[in-house]
């Protein structure tokens, strides 16, 4: 946990750095979220469906925090962010290059004031290089980086992630600078300035994707459910709904074969390459199936192989009401 009289200050909207700010509350942080006088957060207008005058999606980040107005083209208010900064530990901002520099909130000029202040800018590119001065947006960083063009049907168009995995992972990685920084500030005394970015954050979400083309050249390509390495690992219809098979090497391939067919199947070494003639016998398998004889099979294969519902985020602390 850390230390209850900590302060972290968020200086403008979206939903990346909310994320941060909600994952530093439950450790014990107070937040302050700074806001547009009138509007608020654009975030609190984005449903249906609203809580009162508030949007679901608002409140589902945004819970545990303390929120106030400050109007930044009024000298007052800048001045009062100045005040703030001197008693925070943490201030996290997403405005373009530059701006608040011209308004005397930059890290430079903060710092002289609040020298223990950890100042962490999120931004659509980052500080420096050609596209730094343009906004950033989740559905405009998810196609720059690649990950909707490897979202999506094999044949089909490219697809957006179904929840802002940008913002999302954006605001896991200023989470953990952030937590990178308190610790260095510990040794240091002195506070730092953190650039982040949404482009950075999901590219080095690519992981093998980007490693498979820097190293061997191989474009990357859609696959629908499935993966491009690891057979099978994908999706099939069944009666009632959709199941999924994740064997993650040759020794559970041969089991979910055992279980499925009652044959111990002899071509694992060529089974990425023989996907396709394979596939319309395990979807036809699938599909005829009886529900009942899948739950047995679910037990039988230790859950490599499930349903695509689950009572247990209910039944855990995945869910809880706040």
């Amino acid at each position: 946990m850390l230390k209850n009289n900590m302060t972290t200050w968020c200086a403008m909207q979206g939903s990346c750095w909310t994320l941060c700010y909600y994952d530093i509350r439950r450790f014990g942080a107070e937040v302050i979220k700074v806001e547009r006088p009138g509007s608020g957060d654009n975030t609190r207008a984005w449903g249906p469906p609203f809580v009162g005058e508030e949007s679901a999606y608002f409140l589902s980040v945004n819970r545990n925090k303390k929120s106030i107005a400050v109007n930044f083209k009024d000298p007052e208010g800048t001045k009062l962010v100045t005040e703030l900064a001197k008693i925070c530990d943490v201030l996290v901002e997403n405005y373009l290059p530059g701006k608040l520099n011209e308004m005397g909130l930059g890290f430079e000029e903060l710092s002289k004031v609040a020298p223990q202040l950890i100042y962490c800018s999120v931004t659509g590119y980052g500080q420096t290089g050609p596209e730094s001065h343009k906004p950033g947006y989740d559905s405009i960083a998810s196609a720059v980086s690649g990950m909707m063009h490897i979202t999506g049907p094999e044949d089909g168009d490219p697809v957006r992630p179904g929840v802002a995995m940008t913002d999302l992972a954006t605001g896991l990685y200023t989470q953990g600078a952030v937590m990178a920084a308190l610790l260095q500030r510990q040794k240091t005394g002195r506070g730092l300035h953190i650039d982040c970015s949404l482009l950075s954050s999901q590219v080095a979400c690519l992981t093998h994707i980007a490693a498979n083309y820097l190293n061997a050249g191989i474009e990357a390509r859609r696959w629908g459910t499935a993966h491009g390495s690891i057979v099978p690992y994908q999706g099939f219809k069944i009666k009632d709904g959709y199941l999924v098979v994740a064997a993650g090497n040759d020794q559970q391939f041969m089991k979910v074969c055992k279980v499925h067919t009652g044959d111990n199947w002899r071509v694992v070494e060529t089974v990425r390459r023989h996907r396709c003639p394979l596939w319309p016998y395990q979807q036809h398998s699938a599909g005829v199936r009886q529900p009942s004889a899948w739950k047995d099979m679910f037990v039988r294969t230790n859950k490599m192989m499930t349903d695509t519902t689950s009572a247990h985020p209910r039944q855990s602390i995945i869910l809880c009401k706040s």
